[in-house]
């Protein structure tokens, strides 16, 4: 046998790993999923805190029942707009201070 001059013995090493090009976009889906749980969380945060928790406090605080809070909030946001959910539960608690008063005046 003869070696022939320029040839090599096959390398024993492994091929070098090409790089990826789908680790961006990996890394953007953890993102996208993180913000999405983020988004998620502060929404279900506030649905409980301003459909349970606030009523509750709200009628502990100002003898306003929490029916009585969200039928006003739901009425003046229906009949006066957007603006007039921000003074609902104050106003239906001054009119009902206000009866109070005319009512037991009277009696």
């Amino acid at each position: 046998m003869s070696v022939q001059s320029g040839a090599t013995a096959p390398s024993t090493a492994p091929a070098p790993a090409e790089k990826s090009i789908y680790w961006p976009f990996a890394i953007a889906w953890l993102f996208a999923l993180v913000f999405y749980f983020i988004v998620i969380a502060m929404y279900a945060t506030v649905l409980v805190e301003d459909n349970f928790i606030t009523p509750f406090v709200q009628a502990e605080a100002t003898a306003l029942p929490p029916v009585l809070s969200l039928l006003s909030i739901v009425a003046f946001g229906l009949l006066l707009g957007p603006a007039s959910v921000l003074i609902a539960a104050p106003l239906t608690l001054f009119l009902m201070v206000v009866v109070e008063l005319l009512y037991a005046s009277e009696v």
